[in-house]
């Protein structure tokens, strides 16, 4: 044919190198495999002149141009299924759409669409004469034999794809490249476009039966063939070759990375990769377009569904890729030049899907596919590895649209799905009924065959609840009603507006199975006699003296024992309360917690851990220069051989933390500030072994105290917390210890519902 590049085995000087494979995907156990890398330099930056020289942009012009083309198509595609659209094209700020009504084009407009109601006027190219511009590897040249004697014809590769049912790589060309259809295809070396050297490589053969040329008459027809890569040792990319940005070696710039597969739209750029010119650019003039290949008057013209763009084809170009960005669009089918690149140059390209005609899809069906690079998906919500309670996870592909999808599988057993929106964004539904640590891995695929590396995950999977009541007192007793719900031998009386007689009561409290309860100097408010009343306990405790619980009060609480038996735990300050409180309840224990009584901060975390452990909380006064003889005799006659402090020196002095040696062994548990030492003193005393976890307000006592009874009883650790968020540590902490259950103690006043989301500060 006119438009064929002869070529002689014999005649050309080939050396093979390693960018001979470059154009092929990456095939693993058969199977081929998709790489991203999002931190990856600009793959497009090899482009840049013949992008600027072909089409007056500059780069990120020509990105911008390729992305809105893309993302056209995508839209047309949807509002098809709405709308009879006759035709489309881009112009320099919209999607221009043409449509058969003003109904049609209503509705078109409230898509974002500008619609007009007729025919596009298309350009006329019935008086241009293309040739196929005959003559491997996404863009590289291939020799394919024609006759006898070592002589052949070379083409370009297409796009390297798969055959969908068998994973061989098989590269899409075109239907003319024909030749001898039962020999082998030979991929050549160049040193720049038309410059090539032996020896040849073979590469394999035609698949049988996939060269097509013509076949649709009137309404067009295909330009497309398949070659089946035989030769072992072979790896192929879904890559397209930009030949030194324009007329250089094949991959002196970096090649582009195919990203999906389109129709190709009228107003786009185009560029193509071919053996004899190049990479060259220009702009898509009209699409689905029967145009007649070679003169009206011989036998052997064929036509052919074509996009047409002013661009430059020269013969050896045919087979070739033609992309949008990093979209496929076509392959290079024939030219109105054929020795060399003028003004009016015309380039026809056989598409790879069309919005009518013929195409590679309409031929091959899905039995065969590019391979695309598909990036590696990324997640958004849940936004890391900490708390999250939500029911959907979701994310964006980059480069992805309708064609990909994504697939996100749960705890290695439960499977979601979801196609990807034409912005990129997908999202599927989270499973339910999870708690604790839910691990995720997250695929996103195109086609068959084409995947992405994994993403992994994970989020803490975890719905707080709360323990509360309108006030202090009402708090205390749903406290109790969760930790004793069948009544209690015992209960613990405390003063809700004064502290320091009730920081030991916590730990007190477990060691004789007895809630803490609230009430004032005098009064026994309505909740907690409700409560008592449920409790039905034998004997009630009273913590602190008759400065803090009234005579009065004490001689109303007798009628809720059943034995009438109050006790009253006191001393002349907090400190002698603190040891009266201990050494009632612990007659034997090789630990305890010694805290600071001129502030509750770290008295309330030490409170709870040791209610988990067994020991009692003994208040000191921390700026003292040594611990109180009556301190040292309590803890020696407890048998304590083990003394925690809570609080860094600035709390309790480092003279009081020695003079504490002289009975136990010492280790101090503090942080930077209270809600760093409660992780401290929890860490010491559960560290990561309990499933669930407590929430306290930090700022004031009440449900702290009341809550370290709950703490005890469950053996879970109780953190303090701001009003409004939860430290980040504290977060990481439970989130590390796959805590399963959350619970606040306390109403919205205390703890905001943004500490019920977890929120981190």
């Amino acid at each position: 044919m006119i438009g064929q590049r002869r070529v002689s085995r014999a005649s050309v000087v080939l050396v093979f190198t390693a960018a001979l494979c470059s154009f092929a995907l990456v095939v693993a156990d058969g199977r081929p495999t998709g790489v991203w890398a999002s931190d990856e330099p600009n793959e497009l930056a090899g482009l840049a002149d013949a992008v600027e020289r072909d089409l007056g942009l500059t780069l990120d012009e020509y990105e911008q141009e390729s992305e809105r083309a893309r993302d056209a198509v995508d839209l047309i595609e949807t509002v098809s299924e709405l709308v009879a659209i006759t035709g489309a094209e881009l112009s320099e700020t919209n999607t221009v759409v043409y449509v058969e009504n003003e109904r049609d084009a209503s509705l078109a407009r409230v898509h974002g669409l500008t619609a007009i109601v007729g025919e596009r006027e298309t350009p006329d190219f019935d008086g241009v004469t293309f040739y196929s511009a005959n003559d491997l590897r996404g863009g590289l040249p291939y020799f394919f034999p024609t006759g006898s004697g070592g002589q052949g014809s070379r083409c370009s590769v297409a796009f390297p794809g798969v055959d969908t049912t068998s994973g061989a790589i098989q590269f899409l060309t075109a239907g003319h490249c024909a030749g001898n259809l039962s020999a082998t295809r030979s991929i050549m070396s160049a040193t720049s476009p038309g410059n090539f050297r032996t020896p040849f490589v073979n590469i394999g053969e035609p698949v049988p039966g996939s060269h097509v040329v013509g076949g649709q008459g009137s309404n067009g027809g295909w330009d497309h063939g398949l070659v089946q890569v035989t030769r072992s040792g072979w790896s192929a990319h879904p890559e397209v070759a930009t030949w030194g940005g324009g007329q250089g070696a094949p991959m002196a710039s970096a090649p582009v990375q195919v990203r999906d597969m389109t129709p190709a739209i009228v107003g786009a750029p185009i560029c193509k990769s071919g053996g004899t010119t190049g990479w060259t650019c220009g702009t898509i003039l009209d699409v689905n377009q029967n145009l007649l290949i070679g003169p009206a008057d011989d036998p052997t013209s064929y036509r052919v569904n074509g996009i047409v763009a002013s661009i430059c084809v020269l013969p050896g170009d045919s087979g070739g890729a033609a992309l949008t960005g990093g979209t496929a669009v076509g392959v290079t089918s024939a030219s109105n030049s054929r020795t060399s690149c003028t003004a009016g140059s015309l380039g026809v390209f056989a598409p790879l899907v069309a919005t009518a005609g013929a195409s590679a899809a309409t031929l091959y069906g899905d039995d065969w596919e590019p391979l695309v690079r598909v990036a590696t998906p990324v997640v958004t919500v849940p936004a890391s590895s900490g708390p999250y309670a939500g029911s959907v996870v979701r994310g964006t592909v980059p480069n992805g649209g309708p064609r990909h999808r994504v697939e996100v599988v749960f705890d290695g057993t439960i499977t979601r799905t979801a196609t990807v929106a034409s912005n990129g964004t997908w999202e599927v539904a989270a499973p339910t009924g999870l708690s604790g640590q839910t691990k995720f891995t997250v695929r996103a695929g195109w086609g068959q065959q084409s995947v992405s590396t994994p993403r992994t995950g994970s989020w803490w999977n975890v719905s707080p609840t709360r323990l509360a009541g309108q006030d202090r007192f009402a708090t205390a007793v749903a406290i109790s009603e969760a930790a004793f719900p069948d009544g209690a031998s015992a209960v613990i009386i405390a003063n809700g507006f004064s502290f320091p007689d009730a920081l030991s009561a916590g730990p007190a409290a477990v060691q004789l199975d007895a809630p803490v309860l609230l009430a004032g100097l005098n009064s026994l408010p309505a909740a907690t006699q409700n409560e008592l009343q449920r409790l039905n306990p034998e004997t009630i405790i009273v913590v602190g003296g008759v400065g803090v619980v009234s005579e009065a009060l004490v001689a109303q609480l007798r009628s809720f024992a059943t034995s009438g038996d109050v006790v009253r735990l006191g001393g002349n300050d907090r400190y002698a309360t603190s040891r009266a409180i201990a050494e009632y309840a612990f007659t034997d224990a090789t630990e305890a917690y010694v805290a600071d009584g001129s502030g509750f901060a770290d008295a309330l975390s030490a409170g709870a851990a040791g209610a988990i452990r067994g020991a009692p909380v003994v208040l000191v006064r921390g700026a003292g220069s040594t611990a109180s003889a009556e301190t040292l005799s309590t803890l020696s006659d407890i048998g304590v051989t083990q003394v925690y402090v809570a609080g860094g020196a600035a709390v309790v002095s480092n003279g009081v933390a020695a003079s504490l040696q002289s009975v136990a062994s010492v280790t101090r548990l503090f942080g930077q500030d209270r809600y760093a030492t409660s992780l401290a003193i929890n860490q010491q005393a559960v560290g990561t072994m309990s499933s669930e976890a407590l929430l306290a307000y930090g700022l004031n006592f009440p449900d702290a105290l009341a809550g370290s009874v709950l703490a005890g009883v469950r053996g879970a650790p109780m953190f303090t917390t701001p009003r409004t968020c939860v430290p980040r540590p504290i977060l990481e902490h439970m989130s590390a210890s796959n805590v399963e259950a959350v619970t606040l103690l306390g109403g919205e006043g205390v703890l905001s519902n943004t500490v019920r989301m977890l929120t981190p500060c």
